[in-house]
């Protein structure tokens, strides 16, 4: 452990040190390991026990944002866990395809069949229990195995991106077997846990960086050392860096990674592009109705959706914001924010529509245009 920061290999061939092109389809960044310091140190406590298949703390819930690690954990401790208990089967499925598999079953007449195959293994991991928010039928069946579990003794771990019970639209029966166990709290990896990330990630890619390199690519593009920084984006920037043409291509030094900062600036419109056209499908408008001077009610209400969304997700100013949409001025921006945030304690559309479209463009802004 170096400076607080702590790492925990995910691979049980694997030293604490990742073996450079060990990339995989279960691990595409190439991590095999997760990397975190003192705020996510609960996360060590947790992983010694369940490998232990230590029971009494199950179930083990992991909850966090996007891109704060519950992924890479469940499913590299699913690989942990049957390396270190051959005899002793482990399942991993998401919350997506247990829906699915149960849906499967009722229709076939073969539940009996799905839930034998689900009490079997020692331990359970379902990842992504927010896909199960609008199936019940499916949460009372998550529900039921919970407890047919909990009898033989076997470890739990799921992930989800809030704690149950949280205003989630899971069954008040769910929450209260999901909080019966360990809550683990994951947040983005801090600043020293994201200099250790980018010389991995380097490393990988077969890049030196110098240490100004390390420290500037880590605090971010505008240097806030803002914690919404992940793990996918740190891996788009190096990515981005491999792809830059430099004098020195194996080593990178920190104008490199100004001139970086400086590009993706100038890329972030189409990031405008991209939330105009999911709000717009989202309200079915269209695109040139966001940004032109139509006052009609639900394109007004669209437009300010779409204007909170980019504030808040972007970082941009209010000038910049209004001259994307429709050159307007920034006291009308922050007037269209203001009441849309209003909206969002009073009006249940405009509250699920934020909370929707801000996963779907926060995804899809750290995947395809590396802002955070």
């Amino acid at each position: 452990m170096v400076s607080g920061v702590f790492v925990i290999p995910l691979e049980a061939s694997l030293s604490p040190s990742v073996a450079a092109g060990s990339r995989s389809a279960a691990c595409p960044l190439g991590v095999r390991e997760y990397i975190g310091c003192s705020e996510n140190r609960l996360v060590e406590m947790a992983v010694a026990a369940l490998l232990a298949g230590d029971a009494s703390l199950s179930p083990y819930v992991l909850y966090g944002p996007p891109g704060s690690g519950k992924t890479l954990l469940a499913e590299g401790l699913v690989r942990r866990w049957r390396a270190r208990w051959p005899a002793r089967a482990a399942l991993l499925t998401c919350g997506g395809d247990f829906a699915r598999s149960f849906a499967y079953a009722v229709d076939t007449d073969s539940l009996a069949v799905f839930r034998h195959r689900s009490t079997v293994p020692t331990c359970y991991v379902i990842d992504d229990l927010q896909d199960l928010q609008h199936k019940p039928g499916a949460q009372q069946e998550l529900a039921a195995l919970l407890d047919a579990l909990a009898d033989r003794g076997a470890v739990v771990l799921a992930t989800a991106s809030e704690p149950p019970g949280n205003g989630t639209r899971l069954l008040p029966a769910l929450c209260s077997r999901l909080a019966g166990g360990l809550l683990v709290p994951l947040v983005a990896p801090g600043l020293a846990a994201r200099q250790l990330l980018v010389q991995r990630l380097a490393a990988q890619a077969g890049y030196e960086l110098t240490s100004e390199a390390v420290d500037l690519l880590a605090a971010g593009p505008d240097g806030s050392r803002e914690r919404s920084i992940t793990v996918p984006w740190l891996q788009h920037a190096v990515e981005q860096l491999g792809r830059d043409p430099r004098p020195h291509p194996a080593r990178i030094e920190r104008k490199d990674v100004e001139l970086l900062w400086n590009r993706l600036a100038r890329d972030r419109q189409p990031t405008f592009r991209v939330m105009a056209s999911k709000v717009a499908r989202y309200f079915a408008v269209t695109t040139q109705q966001l940004r032109g001077p139509s006052r009609r009610s639900q394109i007004v209400r669209a437009r300010g959706v779409a204007m909170l969304l980019a504030r808040r997700l972007t970082g941009e100013s209010l000038h910049t914001i209004g001259k994307y949409f429709g050159d307007r001025d920034h006291t009308t921006v922050l007037h269209a924010c203001r009441k849309t945030e209003a909206l969002q304690q009073t009006d249940p559309v405009v509250a699920l529509a934020l909370e929707e479209l801000s996963e779907q463009i926060t995804s899809m802004v750290e995947n395809v245009s590396g802002t955070c």
